[in-house]
């Protein structure tokens, strides 16, 4: 089952990164102040790698990936269901999580991440640091 609420967490508060975080084994992708918040306190830096490979595997095919939209909701009981748009709308890619214990409670239910090329690897960002 999925942990509990323990108390949300204020995203608001992020409006823009003064710093940006390495993150990928490659060191070329960084997480911003927000999304790097997230990770520390959901315990998510699993999520952050994982939009980051598939961010990655969309560009290998050749699309644009100048602004990409990763969209992650409760499915079932013990998973969750990761949508990756670009930004106009169009599904990239969709994947099932069989299982995580993210609480969903502390972020509202849902969470947005924004993905932006930063010339060496992505930035990950909310969209309120946009």
């Amino acid at each position: 089952k999925r942990k509990k609420c323990m108390n949300k967490l204020n995203l608001s508060q992020f409006t823009g990164s003064q710093n940006f975080y390495p993150f990928t084994f490659t060191r070329t992708s960084v997480l911003s102040e927000g999304t790097r918040y997230i990770a520390e306190h959901l315990e998510a830096f699993w999520l952050m790698e994982k939009i980051d490979q598939l961010v990655r595997a969309i560009e290998r095919e050749g699309k644009d990936v100048s602004l990409m939209v990763a969209n992650l909701k409760p499915d079932g009981d013990d998973g969750a269901k990761l949508k990756i748009e670009d930004g106009d709308y169009n599904v990239m890619v969709e994947d099932q999580i069989k299982f995580t214990d993210l609480d969903f409670d502390r972020i509202d239910g849902e969470l947005t991440i924004w993905v932006s090329p930063n010339g060496q690897g992505f930035t990950l960002y909310l969209p309120s640091e946009y």
